[in-house]
């Protein structure tokens, strides 16, 4: 049955429904088992319910699609502070919605370049609008008054609402949004920036959202080559993941950044397995062959700043990827057998575990029956990470091969943490059999493997196929009467 909301709904009202339903239906009771096969959809109704499907179950009976949905409406209609309700209404992608609110809090006018309230990076509402492309509510915002280049309030460098555009978004140019270097360079629009740097030649080292630098954006090797003309440095670090143009740009424009390379750019083995050079390699293996066992993780791109959100590769080539993966990765099978070649037997039986290799596990261990006490402590932070990409065939693999369940990560997150985050059962219960302990405690956030499965219930990616309820059992047994 479907329900109605009242003309001043309130939110808590609401996620209290979603806890009733969902102890209803825990209780047995026949009406909201049905609820959850009216409203849950397949993939709810074939699963053990959690909390998470109780809200989707209610906010389809109130007509929407999903619980943010209804939660941004019933808070863009009941919310006591106009920030608050303007947030909401931004977020719904109704720019109707964000007319309305502006007319019931006028004082909203003097605060549109404010950073909304839990707004992503510091953003402000015409941001959001802007990364909704939301033309119309672009236009409601101006019209009250937001600032077309107000930036936003993000410690590491302020992004603007032009910055979220893929290409160059001329409504914003048209109502008075200004074409910066970062821009010129990212757009590919070469004469605009000769103009800004024949302006002001210090634009080329101007820092713009993230504390990036132009170069950091250069989507041409001519585009490159007059910045580095024009003064810019090289290995310029931006503010939030203190990486290089290069590391920046390995991902989409590898055509620049090996013009880099060739410019004298700093370098690194993931680098060149990505872009494919086997001198390159060859040469950073005779220097350091500890090179090889490079990943992208803190212990090799260590942040100087605590507030840094770490090496861009973790976006760009992916957390934990070893030089042997990213080489793979672009089509570099020369390079995964030079690496291969110079690759130590105890990584080689880290590299099979990931892949889960059983075959090449066992040839490794029969060849090496004293492998595993060669395990160093950088390579038992593989468990750790396997655990956090939710690859329990690794994390089985790595257990029975010889790692230690209570390894943890730089700031004390063990694959128990990361097994109850993510609801998987099956790599939970191989930690707890190998002797993984319940009551460890990360040292940021000062939580057990419970507490990790609470809140993965609501934030893990995986919240939608992890079961939960067999987590917390499994758990509690662990943790004794």
């Amino acid at each position: 049955m479907s329900r109605s909301l009242p003309a001043h709904p309130d939110l808590e009202h609401v996620k209290k429904q979603a806890k009733s339903l969902l102890r209803q239906y825990q209780d047995g009771a026949p009406a909201a088992a049905a609820a959850f096969r009216e409203f849950g959809g397949k993939q709810v109704s074939d699963s053990v319910p959690k909390l998470s499907d109780a809200q989707h179950v209610i906010a389809r009976e109130y007509g929407f699609l999903n619980w943010p949905g209804l939660r941004n409406h019933v808070l863009s209609l009941s919310a006591a502070d106009g920030p608050s309700a303007l947030e909401a209404a931004v977020r719904l992608d109704d720019a109707q919605r964000v007319r309305d609110v502006l007319a019931r809090f006028p004082s909203l006018g003097a605060h549109l370049d404010d950073a909304l309230p839990s707004g992503d990076f510091g953003a402000t509402a015409l941001i959001t609008a802007a990364n909704l492309h939301n033309r119309d509510m672009i236009d409601v915002l101006l019209d009250a008054g937001a600032d077309v280049n107000q930036r936003s309030h993000w410690w590491a460098g302020g992004f603007s609402a032009l910055d979220s555009a893929p290409q160059l978004d001329q409504h914003l140019v048209s109502r008075g949004a200004t074409v910066t270097a970062y821009d010129a360079a990212r757009f590919g629009l070469l004469d605009r920036l000769r103009e800004l740097v024949t302006e002001d030649p210090s634009v080329v080292a101007t820092r713009f959202g993230d504390g990036q630098t132009a170069l950091h954006v250069a989507t041409s090797v001519e585009i490159a080559e007059y910045l580095i003309e024009n003064g810019a440095q090289i290995d310029s670090l931006d503010v939030d993941h203190e990486s290089t143009p290069a590391q920046y740009l390995l991902g989409d424009h590898q055509d620049v950044v090996r013009f880099l390379i060739s410019r004298g750019c700093k370098t690194d083995i993931l680098m060149a397995a990505a872009v494919g050079d086997m001198e390159l390699v060859r040469r950073i293996l005779d220097a350091n062959p500890q090179a090889i066992c490079t990943t992208v993780s803190p212990h090799d791109f260590p942040m100087q700043d605590s507030r840094a959100g770490g090496t861009i590769y973790i976006w760009s080539l992916g957390k934990s990827k070893t030089p042997h993966a990213i080489a793979r990765q672009f089509g570099h099978e020369d390079v995964v057998a030079l690496l291969l070649e110079n690759t130590p037997a105890p990584l080689l039986l880290a590299l099979a575990c990931e892949a889960g290799d059983d075959a090449g596990v066992a040839r490794l261990t029969v060849a090496n029956p004293h492998i595993r006490d060669q395990l160093n402590g950088e390579l038992l932070r593989w468990l750790p990470a396997a655990a956090e990409l939710n690859n329990a065939r690794g994390v089985n693999l790595m257990l029975d091969a010889g790692w230690d369940p209570t390894t943890a990560s730089d700031v004390g997150v063990t694959s128990l943490h990361w097994a109850a985050f993510h609801g998987n059962t099956e790599m939970l219960r191989a930690l707890l059999d190998h002797g993984a302990d319940v009551h460890a405690t990360d040292r940021k956030f000062g939580g057990t493997a419970l507490g990790w499965a609470r809140h993965g219930e609501q934030n893990s990616r995986y919240r939608e196929t992890g079961n939960y309820p067999a987590v917390f059992d499994a758990i509690s047994a662990a943790d004794g009467p």
